[in-house]
């Protein structure tokens, strides 16, 4: 089970539903509840699918037709690692039942993780989260990570901000995306514009990843550090389950 990276307080409600109160926000979530599934995954310029339902953890990435090994394209394991861990709720299995305690947008990307093989609560053992803020301007968060558990002994940038946003205004603030290679290259904004239309024409909500590389002396976040050198990573296009 993914183990949150700071305090998680749950009260039952008298509908049977599950309030959660954290450092960022207070939102509800019913455990028997509508389902969301991340249905398209946007990455340097290219659109990849995904199978599966609901928010069982079983599918597979698609491109052009054919399955793939997220591992494989750098650029891709990136934003589903972190739309994984810039994430504060969890699923449970109840009854057979994968279910979110939480937000369930949160929750599609949690399930999206699963299916690209990744295991959260190893993911945040080795990625530790050290802080996190809300956005309210971009409807989303930030969380600062350590990477110093997986990086080379001489690496100087130690820690990592991942950033998530519902408003496409988050990308004023990126002059470069990351490749599928995993590389830095200049960022193709009307494209990528381009392709957030073309998801919400077909219905679905867009949560876009993004990232910057800091020295090791971060150890909290503030909103000021998300102005500036920030990396476009892809989008998450989420649906609702009907």
């Amino acid at each position: 089970m993914f183990l949150l990276s700071f305090y998680l307080k749950y009260l039952e409600t008298t509908t049977g539903g599950v309030m959660q109160l954290d450092e960022v926000g207070l939102r509800q979530s019913q455990l028997t509840q509508k389902q969301k599934i991340v249905k398209t995954i946007f990455v340097d310029g290219q659109s990849f699918l995904v199978s599966g339902v609901g928010y069982n953890p079983h599918g597979n990435i698609y491109y052009d037709r054919q399955p793939i090994d997220p591992w494989l394209l750098s650029g891709l394991e990136e934003c589903l690692i972190a739309g994984l861990l810039c994430n504060n709720s969890q699923l449970v299995n109840q009854n057979k039942q994968w279910q979110a305690i939480g937000d369930f947008n949160e929750a599609a990307m949690i399930a999206l993780a699963y299916k690209a093989g990744l295991e959260p609560s190893q993911l945040s053992a080795s990625m530790p989260r050290l802080d996190a803020i809300a956005i309210a301007e971009f409807n989303g968060m930030a969380t600062l990570h350590d990477l110093t558990p997986t990086l080379k002994k001489n690496s100087h940038r130690h820690h990592v901000i991942y950033i998530r946003s519902m408003v496409d205004r988050v990308l004023e603030r990126c002059d470069w995306m990351l490749n599928l290679d995993g590389q830095q290259v200049l960022i193709n904004l009307p494209k990528i514009k381009q392709a957030i239309a073309n998801m919400k024409e077909k219905g679905l909500e867009t949560m876009i990843l993004i990232k910057k590389d800091v020295p090791n002396i971060y150890q909290n976040l503030n909103l000021i550090d998300l102005n500036s050198e920030l990396i476009f990573m892809g989008i998450q296009g989420i649906s609702a389950v009907a």
